[in-house]
């Protein structure tokens, strides 16, 4: 598979490396298990399980530089640490600590936790329309069906385009835009029912 081929650089080849091993990483821990069969709870048992990851020929055939593993337990570090390079011409190692990596999709795996939190503790109704949730920001549906967190979480909003715009990404820290402004600068039409596609 040469997925990493298309890459354009570096960041892209970083990011997806990340986005691919902590899915894969995360999707083995998130799997119901009985207790016998918890998998790797103690530190040396999970670093045993990432470095049997990284070693695997389907991962290895991606030829990823390098990514850098968080596991997290119970408010705790259980492993932090990372494969491969961070520079492969310079053969400078992942840190962990100073690796800086684009997160890309995997915002949207913090993002989702996070609204999950938020519906756990009752300040979001999955079903409810998101209007009640954005303010003086309106939302451009002229549908029946109203747009709900549920719709967003799943990728069924029917939004017509949701891609920024060239020019909307950049590192020049002073042209920041803040979030409320730039959303309802640039909020999508909904033109398809939301939750049909």
């Amino acid at each position: 598979m040469k997925l990493f081929h298309s890459c354009k650089n570096k960041w892209q080849v970083s990011a997806l490396t990340l986005f691919l091993t902590l899915g894969t990483i995360s999707s083995a821990f998130a799997q119901p298990v009985s207790t016998a069969a918890r998998g790797p709870m103690e530190p040396k048992e999970v670093e045993a399980f990432a470095d049997r990851f990284f070693e695997r020929e389907d991962i290895r055939q991606f030829q990823a530089p390098g990514a850098a593993v968080v596991v997290v337990r119970d408010g705790k570090v259980v492993l932090q640490k990372g494969y491969g390079y961070a520079d492969i011409a310079k053969k400078t190692p992942v840190d962990p600590e100073k690796t800086v990596f684009r997160l890309g999709s995997i915002a949207k795996w913090v993002t989702a936790t996070a609204v999950m939190q938020l519906v756990e503790a009752k300040k979001i109704d999955l079903h409810k329309d998101i209007q009640n949730y954005m303010g003086d920001i309106p939302i451009n549906n002229a549908f029946d069906e109203p747009l709900t967190m549920h719709h967003l979480l799943t990728h069924t909003t029917g939004y017509d385009f949701t891609e920024p715009k060239l020019g909307d990404i950049n590192g020049d820290l002073s042209k920041v835009t803040p979030l409320k402004e730039y959303v309802a600068k640039n909020m999508p039409t909904v033109i398809r029912n939301p939750g049909e596609s």
